[in-house]
């Protein structure tokens, strides 16, 4: 999740810490999840389609909805990123 969150993928950042209104990210909105099959590729022997059935089925409907959906357990997009903050979805 570290490296679609990061400069790999959507590159979550915030402008301003503590105000989650500013927080900006990279993504298509399409089903083609671009950054998510690159990252899948690079990380070899993965199975990319049933990767892409599991987002499917738990909303990761495109990059950023696999960050927002897929994992119940990240309640926050941590960046691995020096220039960014981490953001509270809950408040987004």
């Amino acid at each position: 999740m570290g490296r679609l969150t990061g400069s790999e993928g959507c590159d979550f950042k915030q402008k301003e810490p503590n105000n989650p209104k500013t927080a900006t990210w990279l993504c298509e909105g399409s089903i083609n999840r671009l950054f998510a099959k690159v990252i899948l590729e690079k990380m070899g022997n993965i199975d990319i389609e049933a990767s892409f059935k599991y987002f499917e089925d738990n909303g990761g409907h495109c990059d950023c909805e696999i960050v927002f959906n897929v994992d119940p357990e990240e309640k926050w997009v941590r960046s691995l990123d020096a220039n960014c903050v981490a953001i509270d979805l809950v408040d987004v």
